[in-house]
């Protein structure tokens, strides 16, 4: 918009306005009401800019020449595997093997001479292992990274530029014609501007971090990250195995990770330059004039100013309220601060409400991404399975055995896995509990699924057809595969229930298609009788029309015989005028 129009638009403005108000004695009257109130008039002016911390960037920047060093030489693991070949493939035996032949004697093919002569042989096969845990892990840090610039140069590309916000408060209170009027406006400009030091310094942080996202780009294509495409990312907590914590690269590696988890908001500061804006005589009279306008057009549009019509207003609902303060006595004070210990209800109740805050968060989350009720539900709950599970590893430091190259002697390591497999097993068993009882509610929802369906059946019996055919039936075929395929020791209880639950299906099948067949029997002879009263219908009014069209032909044939006639007859009379009066 241009401040020319805009200027001559506004002396137009108030030169009407002024005309109008010296034509009549309603604005006089106003004025004088308001002059007897209390107003407050301020404008100001804001800008800020944000300035962004770099902390973050100087240490993924520190940490990159550790990263490219270990995808540019990739480590590799020696994995030996013991296997019994026969004795022609075997390059090399070892006093292993030769125990081996001791102990299994059918291995034996002959003794000549004095010589052992095996048909096969246990050999020790070494094998270059790629995907360790420690490159799958700097895998993950590379692809976290990268979504960690992302979100970051997405942030500082918004908020590049200063933003200047000129606020208008008007806060006015008077009396008016038996009324108190109270006004608070409100009005926020909001622009974007540029100051040149800041937006110099963002850039020059966004360009650092198009630059690291170059880096890790070129580490994504490259040999070590093709090599581990397919295998899945490792979560926290991240297993802090001999590699991680010996190597200084690798150390440095598991550092940032735990650098990237402590800190992952976008720390910035607010410059900000703030002002106010002096009010002219002429400013205020204008505004004065805007707040005239506004009430008048409220009390005029308002049919409650003139107490006669309410119909303007929506039906209202009359409600009554209770004080809640209650006067204290003495009963109410407690001056024992002790208390008897019956059972930690307390602190579970705690857990509880923290936990179901938290999962409603995850649900509400899911919900917002756009997902279903159900989905939102399973992924919550997959969720909270998974910081339990984490919180139980990273407690009793429980690792994936094939991972953990502890060398401290044979007793010390017997030792640490036996009470590593104790904590596992204790785990177990206290899972296999909560299954247990999980499985137990499931069936007695199931029975009480059972017995509504019955009592249903007799009611309705395609409703209860659809019903099972798109909720129900899925939902328990679901529950049946999920037991089938995770946990064997319940095997003969779903085998069990998923026979009672296959005869019931087939039976209601079975009688769903019977009741299919009648009705669509029923069906086709209703069908086929409209088509033929539909057929003699038309018959009927074919023959109907036929005649019609005849009689109507026949009509038409005569009248045009007739025309004829008539025509030759007066072409006839014409001729013998003609010849009269030759």
């Amino acid at each position: 918009m241009e401040n020319k129009q805009l200027n001559l638009f506004f002396q137009d403005l108030i030169k009407s306005f002024s005309s109008i108000e010296k034509s009549h004695d309603y604005p006089i009257y106003f004025y004088n009401e308001l002059k007897k109130g209390q107003h407050q008039v301020t404008q100001g002016q804001i800008t800020e800019a944000k300035i962004f911390e770099e902390d973050w960037a100087d240490q993924i920047q520190t940490t990159m020449s550790s990263i490219v060093k270990i995808t540019s030489q990739i480590k590799t693991a020696l994995r030996r595997k013991e296997e019994v070949t026969i004795v022609e493939k075997a390059k090399k035996t070892d006093s292993r093997s030769i125990r081996h032949l001791v102990q299994n004697t059918q291995l034996i093919r002959e003794v000549k001479d004095g010589n052992v002569i095996p048909k096969k042989v246990l050999i020790n096969k070494a094998e270059v292992k790629i995907n360790t845990y420690e490159n799958i892990f700097i895998k993950s840090l590379v692809l976290k990274l990268m979504r960690y610039l992302k979100e970051r140069r997405l942030i500082v590309q918004e908020n590049i530029d200063a933003l200047k916000t000129t606020n208008l408060v008007i806060s006015s209170q008077f009396p008016f014609a038996e009324e108190n009027i109270e006004v608070q406006i409100d009005v926020k400009r909001m622009e974007k501007v540029t100051r040149i030091k800041i937006k110099e310094q963002n850039e020059k942080l966004l360009n650092r971090i198009t630059y690291l996202e170059r880096q890790l780009m070129q580490i994504e294509q490259g040999e070590f990250m093709q090599i581990l495409r397919d295998e899945k990312e490792v979560i926290s907590p991240i297993m802090r195995t001999q590699v991680i914590t010996k190597n200084p690269d690798f150390r440095k590696c598991y550092d940032l990770w735990v650098y990237l988890d402590q800190f992952p908001n976008l720390a910035y500061e607010v410059d900000s330059i703030s002002r106010n804006k002096r009010f002219t005589e002429q400013y205020r009279k204008h505004l004065t004039q805007n707040l005239f306008h506004l009430i008048t057009a409220t009390l005029y549009h308002d049919k409650t100013f003139k107490q006669v019509d309410y119909r303007s207003y929506t039906q209202g609902k009359r409600s009554r309220y209770r004080p809640v303060l209650r006067r204290t006595v003495d009963l109410d004070l407690h001056y024992e601060n002790k208390r008897l210990k019956a059972e930690e209800t307390s602190i579970n109740e705690f857990y509880l409400q923290e936990s179901k805050k938290i999962f409603s968060d995850l649900i509400d989350q899911q919900l917002d991404e756009g997902y279903s009720e159900m989905v939102s539900m399973r992924h919550a709950m997959t969720l909270m399975t998974d910081i339990t599970n984490a919180l139980f590893k990273s407690y009793f430091e429980i690792d994936d055995p094939e991972f953990v190259t502890k060398m401290e002697g044979p007793e010390a390591d017997l030792k640490d896995s036996l009470d590593k497999y104790r904590f596992v097993k204790m785990i177990r068993e206290v899972k296999e509990k909560s299954l247990k009882e999980a499985m137990d509610v499931e069936e007695r929802w199931l029975r009480r699924v059972s017995r509504q369906y019955d009592d249903l059946q007799s009611l309705n019996e395609e409703s209860i057809a659809r019903i099972l055919g798109q909720r129900m039936l899925a939902e328990v075929e679901d529950l049946y595969e999920y037991q089938r395929t995770e946990f064997d020791k319940t095997l003969e209880v779903k085998e069990h229930y998923q026979k009672q639950h296959k005869e019931r299906m087939e039976a209601f099948r079975k009688a769903e298609k019977e009741r299919f067949n009648k009705r669509l029997a029923s069906m086709y002879d209703t069908q086929k009788k409209r088509l033929e009263r539909e057929k003699e219908r038309v018959k009927t009014e074919r023959q109907t029309f036929l005649e019609r069209e005849r009689a109507k032909r026949l009509k038409e044939k005569e009248q045009i015989l007739k025309d004829e006639k008539k025509q030759k007859a007066l072409i006839k009379d014409q001729f013998d005028k003609r010849i009269k009066n030759l």
